[in-house]
């Protein structure tokens, strides 16, 4: 079809597949072949009303909104600038937030398949707070790698946040066994992951992912290839801000 009949055909054809209602829903698509043969990709972005709650928020801060995209997205945006990524390169990028985990695997610079996982570091929290005893915010600390409180009896965290990790684990082996029942003939296995968000930041997680997928797992730099002017800037604050935070994402 033509791109004009397209648009007016999309909105209905999408209808018939997202379990939203329609008018609750943020659509775009965009065209992954050149000929007419080739399908369309479409996702829902976000609901109207959390659209309207971020437009209004940034728009209080004085500035007007350009783009808003998807996490998974977003996160596949920086890693194609920073990284430079090969054709037949697999590569997933899993960014742990407090309480969803966005997972997106690519080929190359083409994201092949998308998943988010209920999943954050949230579960860490909870399991310090019934393991332990500890307040929200105490676990939070020992979460984050500080020693345990003054009269809460000694005890190794490393088995509980295991527990977790185990849980994170397994979510990414679903969504590894997922992309292999979608991909095409040839399509290979994922040779990489890269880790973001307040997640990654837990002490021996990524060790722990790399033993258990047998596959190199990294903490993903989005600073990799970002030039800062070293007459506004310090070198090495910003050398210490990047390797202490991989994202601006919080735990919480």
């Amino acid at each position: 079809m033509t791109g004009d009949e397209l648009q007016e055909s999309f909105a209905w054809h999408a209808e018939e597949h997202i379990p939203f209602d329609i008018s609750d829903v943020n659509l775009d698509y965009h065209v992954t072949g050149g000929t007419p043969m080739r399908f369309t990709c479409c996702w829902p972005l976000a609901s109207a009303t959390k659209l309207r709650n971020l437009k209004q928020t940034i728009q209080l801060a004085g500035k007007q909104p350009a783009v808003i995209d998807v996490d998974a997205f977003a996160l596949q945006n920086c890693y194609e600038l920073n990284y430079d990524p090969q054709p037949g390169q697999v590569v997933a990028l899993l960014n742990v937030g407090a309480s969803t985990t966005n997972i997106n695997i690519l080929s190359g610079n083409r994201s092949v398949f998308t998943r988010d996982a209920s999943f954050g570091g949230n579960q860490y929290t909870s399991l310090l707070q019934k393991e332990l005893g500890l307040t929200f915010d105490q676990a939070e600390r020992v979460k984050r790698g500080m020693p345990l409180p003054e009269g809460v009896e000694s005890r190794e965290t490393a088995p509980i946040l295991d527990t977790v990790s185990d849980i994170l684990a397994l979510e990414i082996q679903k969504t590894m066994d997922f992309y292999r029942a979608t991909v095409e003939d040839g399509e290979s296995a994922v040779q990489k992951i890269l880790i973001s968000g307040g997640g990654s930041k837990l002490t021996g997680l990524v060790d722990f992912l790399a033993r258990q997928f047998e596959i190199p797992v990294e903490v993903f730099d989005p600073f990799r290839k970002i030039r800062v002017d070293s007459r506004g800037f310090d070198q090495s604050t910003c050398a210490r801000s990047c390797r202490k935070w991989p994202l601006r994402s919080d735990w919480r």
